[in-house]
């Protein structure tokens, strides 16, 4: 398979598989994303972020800890950004994600912390609230990121992915290019999923491991 270098050395998880109203469903409400295009932040204030994040004078490096190996992991939390690109459009937000067996909580927020959209996926099915509080909702995660996003993204097999493990399915490459570290155990820092002109890279800059997404709501996003 082919893989990039980058930090440690870029690694693929695998080689392309074949291709293949309070609330309303998300066929009846596509302007959902048209809502979240308008979220986003705008380039001045992604350079004021950039800018001030480069000013930050780091500390000494904190040890990690010890990671148990990613087919023990059950359940997790992370925080970091999200940048999507087709084409020529570009989006960019924070992401803050709580992952358990029954339940997903995603949070995407902007450079201010402000809330621009929540995913929340459970048995019963999955729904996203939007910032100006519009919900819509799906059988399940894949189906809802399809009709309002405009592209499948299987959200179905992140959680594996962002860990490392798995497989890439329907045309999707998924590269890690970097590690946190060289511990054996060490998770993926910077992950890069690829399917045509549609780019997706998530950067972690913290995890917690084996926490429950129960209850769990980050301080920081504000509606």
């Amino acid at each position: 398979m082919a893989a990039r270098q980058a930090g440690r050395g870029a690694q693929g998880l695998g080689c392309r598989a074949k291709d293949r109203p309070g609330q309303r469903t998300a066929q009846q409400h596509p302007q959902a994303f048209a809502t979240l295009k308008r979220n986003f932040p705008w380039p001045a204030l992604l350079l004021a972020c950039l800018f001030v994040s480069a000013c930050v004078t780091l500390g000494e490096p904190q040890a990690l800890p010890d990671r148990p190996a990613t087919d023990a992991i059950r359940a997790f939390s992370l925080e970091g950004r999200l940048s999507v690109k087709q084409g020529e459009k570009s989006y960019q937000a924070g992401i803050q994600w709580q992952h358990g067996p029954d339940l997903d909580r995603i949070f995407l927020t902007g450079p201010l912390g402000q809330g621009l959209a929540e995913l929340e996926r459970t048995a019963e099915g999955a729904k996203l609230l939007t910032s100006d509080q519009k919900t819509v909702t799906a059988a399940d995660a894949d189906s809802l990121a399809r009709e309002v996003l405009g592209f499948d993204l299987p959200l179905a097999h992140l959680p594996d992915w962002v860990l490392g493990r798995g497989h890439p399915v329907a045309g999707w490459r998924v590269d890690i290019l970097r590690r946190e570290s060289d511990a054996p155990n060490a998770l993926p820092q910077l992950l890069e999923l690829q399917q045509d002109d549609l780019t997706v890279r998530i950067k972690v800059d913290q995890w917690k491991l084996n926490s429950d997404p129960q209850n769990a709501r980050p301080a920081e996003a504000k509606p």
